[in-house]
């Protein structure tokens, strides 16, 4: 299993450094759902977000395929989850993989829960998978010396007010996570990562990946537009004859 370019293909050519042995618990569609969610999940929380055991992690998009792989790896790896969706139903599945903390609230309005959820003091890295709308709530949301990872925009707001003053005061860190400026060796780097740090969750069955729906690869673009519909909780699998 990798993360790699032109994956919608019979056949995608990887660099072997890139590439995962599959655990012999999972299945092949299980298997897709790990790489470009948990590799993603291990940059933002890890590599940028630099969370330790007992900090909060705030997941704005909890519902997501990379939201759900964080909220699982924050819970195999030890540290506090909080999510955020404006689905209670969803919140509610997410509450039976491990979540501590739901917050049914649009994209602009749940920083003051977080601060109630925290003592007060906020989450120490907060990962945005919903866009410009929720940058200015994760902002608030965060402790002193915390850390904003922007991962996604579904919401297609690509603009968001930075408070200034917010930043120097809290001396907050705020990086942003592609794949397109990434070289070989930066991949391998993140596979390597999500080997040593999330692999044995996976191996030993403690990470479980989260399917929501399987299509066939003639249903493409249904798929996509399930996806887009950000009807999903967890993964969308394409599978080919």
């Amino acid at each position: 299993m990798a993360r790699a370019k032109g994956s919608f293909s019979e056949y995608v050519l990887v660099e072997s450094a890139l590439a995962t042995l599959i655990p012999e618990r999972l299945g092949w569609e299980q298997a897709a759902a790990v790489p470009i969610a948990f590799i993603t999940a291990w940059e933002a929380m890890i590599q940028y977000g630099r969370i330790k055991v007992g900090e909060w992690l705030l997941v704005a998009g909890a519902s997501s395929g990379v939201g759900v792989s964080c909220i699982q790896a924050g819970k195999y790896l030890g540290v506090k989850t909080i999510g955020v969706s404006r689905s209670a139903e969803k919140l509610k599945k997410l509450k039976d993989i491990g979540l501590d903390v739901a917050i049914c609230a649009d994209s602009t309005s749940f920083a003051p829960a977080v601060l109630e959820a925290t003592d007060g003091k906020g989450a120490n890295v907060a990962v945005n998978l919903i866009g410009g709308t929720a940058f200015t709530a994760t902002q608030d949301a965060l402790c002193d010396f915390g850390r904003l990872i922007v991962v996604g925009y579904v919401d297609g707001v690509m603009n968001a007010n930075l408070n200034l003053e917010v930043v120097h005061a809290k001396r907050l860190e705020i990086a942003g996570i592609s794949n397109t400026p990434l070289t070989t060796a930066d991949r391998a780097k993140a596979t390597a990562g999500f080997n040593r740090d999330f692999l044995p969750g996976l191996i030993d069955g403690l990470i479980r990946p989260m399917v929501d729906r399987v299509f066939a690869f003639d249903r493409l673009s249904e798929a996509k537009a399930y996806v887009e519909s950000n009807a999903l909780l967890g993964k969308v699998i394409v599978t080919l004859p």
